[in-house]
């Protein structure tokens, strides 16, 4: 397929936010040889249209909906903090697990009911749910963790 193709496709998936013409777009790119690089030029004139709902579109298409990870305590850990139910590690590693799949494109109105909220429900062995906190919501400009 010619170049010109697999841009035009790249394009018209992108403007009509199809999200599974975007995907096979993106695959027949890759089968092609194009990295990252040439796809985003290739779709520039597209973003720069609309840079706002198309970053939310491939945001939304890319961006994982769910995060699991294992948390531990440092080895060094002294035998005080193994009793500790909510240690600070604990609850560090459950707020990054769930802020690395929060949508990063920053909302109109933070306060609004309709803002993508994030769910977060920690599993000790043994012990079973030892935390759950439902609906949490960035208020302010994101921040890098």
């Amino acid at each position: 397929m010619p170049p010109a193709n697999v841009t035009a496709e790249l394009k018209n998936a992108l403007a009509s936010k199809d999200t599974e013409r975007w995907l096979d777009a993106v695959a027949k790119a890759d089968k092609e040889g194009w990295d990252g690089f040439q796809i985003q030029q290739a779709v520039a004139e597209v973003v720069a249209d609309d840079p706002v709902g198309t970053a939310r579109f491939m945001e939304n298409t890319h961006r994982p909906t769910q995060a699991m990870g294992v948390i531990q305590l440092d080895d060094e850990a002294q035998e005080w903090e193994h009793a500790v139910t909510y240690h600070d590690s604990l609850l560090k590693g459950a707020f990054k697990a769930m802020w690395s799949i929060y949508p990063r494109i920053p909302q109109e109105d933070p306060w609004a009911d309709n803002v993508p909220k994030v769910d977060c429900e920690v599993v000790c062995p043994g012990s079973g749910v030892v935390m759950t906190s439902n609906g949490l919501a960035p208020r302010g400009e994101p921040v890098g963790l």
